[in-house]
């Protein structure tokens, strides 16, 4: 893929395609870029997340989902109201698939367009806020190939620590992990 394809694709992003399934995406796709580049087009980052042993509360203390984008240095919010869990509540020991529409018109971005992944949690933690274990999490690309077709990749896969450990605990001191990111 070009330079320029990818620095066209990235401008599309940039300016808010990524939106959720029942959210609104704070921009538009303004068109397609001038070369559609070839190969593996994004168009859902499907989540599966677990809960350890201690919850996530819902309400207004929920995981957000910030991303990072070829050109881009900065971590940009994926608007989804009510975070990654819509504003529910995720129990102790649960598990939870949540899609997240990334790509969308005539020339989707190839996986390798997302250069990070990262959950914030927007509770404060400790008295009167929200503390969530984290357990493990999975991030699968899904798109379509040169031809059209179905394809799909892993883009993270992050297990639990040990047995019943938790990956990550989400306090107010410490509300945000960076997903390792496998090469895609």
């Amino acid at each position: 893929m070009s330079s320029n394809a990818l620095r066209a694709v990235a401008a599309l992003l940039i300016v808010g395609v990524l939106s959720a399934s029942g959210a609104s995406a704070q921009g538009t796709l303004v068109g397609p870029p001038p070369e559609c580049p070839s190969g593996n087009h994004l168009r859902t980052l499907h989540f599966i997340i677990a809960t350890a042993d201690d919850d996530l509360r819902g309400g207004s203390d929920n995981v957000d989902l910030y991303a990072r984008t070829v050109g881009s240095p900065d971590w940009r919010r994926v608007p989804i109201r009510g975070g990654l869990n819509h504003g529910a509540r995720w129990a102790d020991w649960s598990t939870h698939t949540v899609d997240v529409t990334v790509g969308e018109g005539s020339c989707p971005p190839p996986p390798a367009f997302i250069t990070g992944l990262r959950l914030q949690t927007t509770s404060g933690g400790g008295t009167g806020g929200d503390n969530w274990n984290l357990l493990s999490l999975s991030v699968e690309w899904i798109g379509t190939d040169a031809t059209g077709k179905r394809a799909s990749g892993l883009l993270a896969n992050v297990p639990a620590v040990g047995r019943r450990g938790h990956r990550h605990r989400f306090t107010a001191y410490d509300n945000a992990f960076e997903i390792p990111l496998l090469p895609h």
